[in-house]
C-alpha cells in the first residue's frame, strides 16, 4: 500500500483555524475531517436580525475621510401594525473619526401604486465605532408586494460617501 502526504488547511473568518498533514492510503478512502459549520464570509452581521425583523438586503461604503476603510451596513424590516414597516439601518463601524450619517428608504407598493419615503424618511445618527441603529418613521406603505431602495449619506467634514441597496418583502 503507497501512501502519500497532503496538507488541509480549515478556515474561518478570522483565519486559519488549523493546519495539518494527513496520510492518504491509495487503497483506502480519504480520512473524515469534520467540516465547518457554514459560515458566510460576506458579513460582518454574524447574528441574524432580532426577532419580528427580516434582512431586507445590505451593502459597503467607503468611510468618509478614511476611503481605505469600508463601513458595513445591514437594513432590516418589520411589520409596524397592519400595511405598515419599520425599517432599521445597522451600521458597524471600524472608524477612528465619527461622522454623521443619514439614513432613508424609498419605497413603493407593487400591487397599489402606492409611493413613499425618500428625504421624509432620512434619519441622521452620529456613528462612531462599533454597532448603531438608526430607525427611520414607520412607514404607511399598504398591503402587498413592496420594494424598497435603502441609503445612507455619510459626511465626515468635507468627506462624503453615499451608498444604497434594494429588496423586495410582502407586507400584510
Amino acid at each position: 500500500m503507497t501512501s502519500k502526504l497532503t496538507s488541509r488547511i480549515a478556515m474561518t473568518a478570522a483565519g486559519v483555524l488549523a493546519a495539518a498533514t494527513l496520510p492518504v492510503f491509495a487503497s483506502a478512502a480519504p480520512p473524515s475531517i469534520p467540516l465547518l459549520p457554514d459560515l458566510d464570509f460576506g458579513s460582518l452581521f454574524p447574528d441574524t436580525p432580532p426577532a419580528g425583523e427580516a434582512k431586507l438586503c445590505d451593502f459597503t461604503f467607503a468611510q468618509p475621510g478614511g476611503p481605505t476603510r469600508t463601513e458595513s451596513v445591514e437594513v432590516s424590516v418589520a411589520s409596524a401594525g397592519e400595511g405598515k414597516t419599520k425599517y432599521v439601518f445597522r451600521t458597524q463601524s471600524v472608524t477612528v473619526s465619527p461622522y454623521t450619517q443619514a439614513a432613508a428608504v424609498t419605497w413603493a407598493n407593487l400591487d397599489t401604486g402606492l409611493s413613499g419615503g425618500g428625504y421624509d424618511s432620512r434619519t441622521e445618527a452620529q456613528i462612531s465605532a462599533g454597532r448603531t441603529e438608526i430607525t427611520p418613521p414607520v412607514q404607511v406603505v399598504g398591503k402587498g408586494r413592496i420594494t424598497v431602495v435603502a441609503s445612507v449619506s455619510n459626511v465626515a467634514g468635507n468627506a462624503t460617501s453615499y451608498d444604497d441597496c434594494t429588496g423586495e418583502y410582502t407586507a400584510s
